[in-house]
């Protein structure tokens, strides 16, 4: 019988930005610094992504197209410890509170 084994990345970082020119940039900075990164704009791939890869960091945007960074935030945790770093420019208080 064969086996199948999940193979993880060293150093996998997951991205998701809504604005493709921040997302390009980021992700060329890690890369610069010898992470490699898996990008999306979508946020309803995250969790899929996040299982199949098993990210060593999740980043994430606050405000996404088709889900807030909280619902995503929400979602991983139910599930998984994975550490995640928040990105935003326009964040009050209250939201920083309730994505920690």
């Amino acid at each position: 019988m064969y086996k199948t084994a999940v193979i993880k990345l060293k150093n996998l970082i997951l991205l998701y930005q809504k604005n493709k020119y921040i997302q390009s940039e980021i992700s060329y900075l890690l890369k610069r610094h010898d992470y490699d990164v898996i990008c999306s704009t979508n946020a309803s791939q995250i969790n899929s992504l996040a299982i199949a890869k098993m990210p060593e960091l999740i980043i994430v945007d606050f405000f996404g197209n088709d889900m807030t960074g909280l619902e995503v935030i929400e979602e991983l945790r139910s599930w998984s410890n994975i550490p995640i770093m928040v990105l935003s420019a326009e964040v009050t208080e209250d939201e920083k509170v309730k994505a920690f």
